[in-house]
């Protein structure tokens, strides 16, 4: 039995450290990268039960490699109260994580991405902004857009990510003029898709887009399922650089 749980250690050790190597060469993605920078905030929608894992180490990774600055966390409660906390001035491309408590009704939480976007024009007179949304949180920028966004906060760029957006929603929908889209979508070979949503779904966003006359483009990653599973295509640092360029170029 020693043996045996000797044996077992060394190859969980081994795992560990091949895991930790593809990892670092993994963030390489960032390194040398040349982003503009402005003040235009991001703020990251997360989808169902969502917690710091969804975006946050995609922010840390973003503020290690000098690419933007984590500046505010929002916490909106089910009856739509904001806890906000500032990290600092909303400059140096400042990134916004929010978590919704109520994270699994995307109509409900529209009205309150529109409230947060409401502070931020009328305590920080911040006037355009950028969305970057996971799987469900993709419902709620899509009905946010499509149902009487703010005139006065222009939406510029907006990354989905892992969402799939059917004609049963998008009918009779329209998107606001000079908004851009990046959607990405995870593809493991044998699944065609990330296991939750296949890659033929979450691409029925862009005829939707393009009859609008609206910019797209999409990205398919094409990995395994420690890559592009559902849950992990925004723990990837090929993904961080799509978004990055996208957001910041």
């Amino acid at each position: 039995m020693r043996r045996f749980l000797k044996i077992l250690g060394a190859l969980l050790l081994g795992i560990i450290v091949i895991l930790g190597i593809l990892w670092n060469v993994s963030l390489q993605q960032l390194q040398n990268l040349t982003v503009q920078h402005t003040d235009t905030p991001t703020l990251f929608i997360p989808g169902d039960d969502s917690n710091w894992t969804s975006f946050g180490p995609m922010a840390d990774r973003f503020e290690n490699y000098s690419l933007a600055k984590e500046r505010m966390i929002v916490h909106v409660a089910d009856n739509g109260h904001l806890d906000i906390k500032q990290l600092g001035p909303l400059t140096d491309n400042p990134l916004i994580l929010v978590y919704f408590d109520d994270s699994t009704h995307a109509k409900k939480e529209a009205p309150q991405l529109k409230k947060i976007l409401t502070y931020l024009h009328d305590k920080h007179n911040i006037s355009a902004v950028n969305l970057v949304s996971h799987s469900s949180g993709g419902d709620v920028c899509f009905n946010y857009l499509t149902d009487q966004p703010l005139k006065n906060v222009h939406v510029a760029k907006w990354i989905t990510i892992a969402d799939n957006f059917p004609d049963s929603v998008t009918n009779g929908k329209t998107l606001p003029k000079g908004l851009k889209i990046l959607n990405i979508a995870g593809n493991i070979s044998w699944a065609h898709g990330d296991l939750v949503v296949s890659t033929d779904e979450a691409k029925q966003l862009k005829a939707f887009a393009e009859k609008q006359g609206i910019f797209y483009q999409d990205h398919i990653f094409n990995g395994t399922i420690f890559t592009a599973y559902h849950s992990m295509l925004h723990q990837n640092a090929k993904v961080d650089r799509w978004i990055a360029q996208f957001l910041f170029n």
